[in-house]
């Protein structure tokens, strides 16, 4: 691929580049993978549920144990609750998951996987082990279990800085930034003209 060195907002200078070359492939990696799931689920089940959808589907089936939407956020390391539930009540619809109460004392609900659900992911697992797993083994250069630790550490940068951003943002007044985006606008657009003087001129 060609460098993007100071050729993209993100990528100026050398570390720029370098963490700017890898989330670029980050969201590559990320819409295939999604991809490939909602063509996967809709080949083997004939349902048309998105990446996003399909990864609480498969998570509250995971270790055959109902879960909490708190439960789901964690797992997938997401706090936008209000998605989730909207998810929730989709597979509830489609009859894949079924509420539950929680213990006596608690209030609250969990989610667990129907029978109608258990068919639906284990079509879908004998497909991902036909086509991805045996796709993956070809490649058995790749370190899975070293890249899956790296992903940890790389999460957890994200988790920093996410909470730095959001720390600061708590101190600090959002008008300053506005008023900087617009001196900066300012700055392209004279830049602009002149450059459209000298170029007019010669």
């Amino acid at each position: 691929m060609e460098s993007i060195e100071n050729s993209w907002h993100l990528a100026q200078g050398e570390a720029d580049t370098e963490v700017t070359n890898f989330e670029l492939q980050l969201w590559r990696v990320f819409h295939g993978f999604l991809r490939w799931q909602e063509e996967c689920e809709k080949s083997t089940n004939g349902l048309h549920l998105n990446g996003h959808e399909l990864a609480i589907l498969h998570v509250i089936r995971m270790k055959e144990k109902p879960k909490t939407i708190s439960d789901i956020g964690r797992i997938l390391n997401r706090n936008d609750t209000f998605n989730i539930n909207y998810i929730i009540r989709k597979l509830l619809k489609n009859g894949l998951i079924k509420k539950t109460r929680l213990g006596k004392g608690f209030k609250g609900h969990m989610y667990d996987i129907t029978l109608k659900g258990i068919e639906n992911t284990n079509i879908f697992a004998e497909m991902r082990r036909k086509v991805l797993i045996e796709t993956y083994m070809k490649h058995k250069e790749l370190p899975l279990k070293e890249l899956a630790d790296h992903l940890i550490i790389i999460k957890s940068i994200y988790d920093e800085s996410d909470n730095i951003v959001a720390y600061t943002s708590l101190q600090k007044p959002h008008r300053p930034l506005k008023e900087e985006a617009k001196t900066k606008q300012k700055k392209i657009k004279t830049t602009k003209l002149k450059s459209n003087k000298k170029t007019t001129t010669i």
